[in-house]
């Protein structure tokens, strides 16, 4: 298996246990909840511009989120977690296949 290939398989596996964890991230602890957002955004690239069409707050407001320096409200926070799945899941849909890449 090549480089592109492998790096393709590893960053696959690593968004699939992400996408896992968010099953298990607690909506009532903030840490969990900037952990995903920050995670969403910075590996696994989930726009900023997305969280602020979805959610219509703005890209402070998002930073913050990332940051835990502020969260939404209790009852959000589950909606935004399950977003950012879909997000991913979305992605890990839209990868090509590792076969197809390995034998270019």
């Amino acid at each position: 298996m090549g480089f592109a290939a492998e790096a393709l398989e590893t960053n696959t596996r690593a968004m699939e246990r992400f996408v896992a964890l968010l099953d298990e991230a607690r909506p009532d602890a903030a840490e969990d909840f900037a952990a995903a957002v920050r995670h969403a955004i910075e590996d696994y690239g989930v726009s900023a511009s997305a969280f602020v069409d979805e959610f219509g707050v703005s890209r402070g407001t998002v930073s913050r989120w990332a940051n835990a320096k502020s969260v939404p409200h209790p009852m959000a926070r589950p909606r935004v977690l399950s977003w950012i799945k879909d997000q991913l899941d979305e992605k890990l849909q839209g990868r090509p296949s590792l076969k197809r890449v390995a034998s270019r």
